[in-house]
C-alpha cells in the first residue's frame, strides 16, 4: 500500500507539472477591437491579451489568471485595417504592429518550460507581410495574410517549438517597406504518456524505498510481537 500511495503520488506530480503549462492568446492591437473569450481563431479559445503598446507587457493566460509571463514587442508602431474584414475576424487581424525597419521582434519571457504549438497570424493587408520568420531557431516561411478567413499557410502558420530557461523568441525579417504580426497563439502540447529515463529511475528507487520501508516495519512489528 505504502509502495502505491508513494508511486502514485510521483506521478500525480509529473503531469501536474505537465498541466502547468501555460497557453495564451495574444492579439497585437485593440483598434479593431479584442476577439471575444470564446472566440478561439485557429487554436483555442479563452480570454486574448490585447496589446496597444511596445515593449514589455504581462500576460493573462486563456482562462484569465494572471501569469509571470511577459512579453516585449519590438516594432515601429502599431497599425490598423478594420474594414478590411468583418467581425469578428477583424479584431485579430485587422489589426496589427508593423516595422519599417526590415525587421520585428516578439520575446516571451518567464514562460513554463515545456513543449508549445506557436500560432502566428499575418495581418489583413496585403502590403504587410509577416516577413521570414523565425521560433527560436526555426526556420518559418513568410506569410502574407490579405484574406478574411483562417488558411494555414496564408493567414496563419502553426510551428512546434521547445521552451527551456523559459525563453521564446520569434522574429520577422525582410527587404519589404513594411511587416508586421497581428496576433499569436501559444498552446501547450500533449506530452508523452511513458515516462523519461530520470522518471523511470525514481519510479524505481520509489519502489526499493517502500520494499525497505515495509521490510522494516515487519521486522519491527515481529519484535514488538
Amino acid at each position: 500500500f505504502f509502495i502505491i500511495v508513494v508511486t502514485c503520488f510521483f506521478l500525480f506530480c509529473v503531469g501536474f507539472n505537465i498541466a502547468m503549462a501555460q497557453n495564451f492568446n495574444i492579439d497585437f492591437g485593440t483598434t479593431c477591437g479584442t476577439p471575444a473569450n470564446t472566440y478561439g481563431a485557429a487554436g483555442r479559445a479563452g480570454v486574448w491579451n490585447g496589446l496597444s503598446s511596445l515593449g514589455v507587457s504581462p500576460l493573462t493566460d486563456i482562462s484569465g489568471v494572471a501569469t509571470p509571463a511577459t512579453v516585449n514587442v519590438t516594432a515601429t508602431s502599431y497599425s490598423s485595417a478594420c474594414a478590411d474584414c468583418s467581425p469578428p475576424i477583424n479584431a485579430l487581424i485587422g489589426d496589427f504592429f508593423s516595422t519599417n525597419v526590415g525587421v520585428w521582434t516578439v520575446v516571451f519571457n518567464n514562460l513554463t518550460d515545456g513543449d508549445y504549438t506557436v500560432i502566428i497570424y499575418a495581418p489583413s493587408p496585403e502590403d504587410i507581410p509577416t516577413g521570414i520568420m523565425n521560433v527560436n531557431g526555426t526556420s518559418v516561411p513568410v506569410i502574407w495574410g490579405n484574406i478574411c478567413n483562417f488558411i494555414l499557410g496564408t493567414s496563419y502558420v502553426t510551428v512546434p517549438a521547445t521552451v527551456t530557461g523559459g525563453t521564446l523568441t520569434i522574429t520577422g525579417a525582410s527587404s519589404a517597406a513594411a511587416l508586421g504580426l497581428s496576433g499569436i497563439q501559444l498552446q501547450t502540447r500533449s506530452a508523452s504518456s511513458v515516462p523519461t529515463m530520470t522518471e523511470w529511475g525514481m519510479i524505481v528507487f520509489i519502489v526499493f524505498a517502500g520494499l525497505g520501508a515495509v521490510f522494516y516495519m515487519r521486522r519491527q512489528t515481529r519484535k514488538n510481537s
